[in-house]
């Protein structure tokens, strides 16, 4: 499981229990021209622990985060 509470189903649970929110200020990119500050982003995710290079290279930054959880459930 990858989602904004944390990486893998322990961590997630974990912070879930713990009342954290997973929603903070945006962090990816400069959010000057856009109403909404806030979202759920995903922190500390290195997708070259999942993909390779040259793969990863050909994806957006949204795009990277979606193989992982999809490999995990096969």
């Amino acid at each position: 499981m990858v989602c904004a509470l944390g990486i893998g189903t322990e961590e997630s649970w974990k912070n879930l229990v713990a009342g954290q929110s997973g929603v903070g200020p945006i962090t990816h990119f400069d959010t000057t021209h856009f109403d909404c500050k806030i979202a759920g982003e995903i922190k500390n995710f290195d997708p070259f622990q999942w993909i390779e290079k040259k793969e990863l290279k050909k994806m957006g930054p949204a795009s990277s985060r979606w193989p992982w959880p999809a490999q995990t459930l096969l």
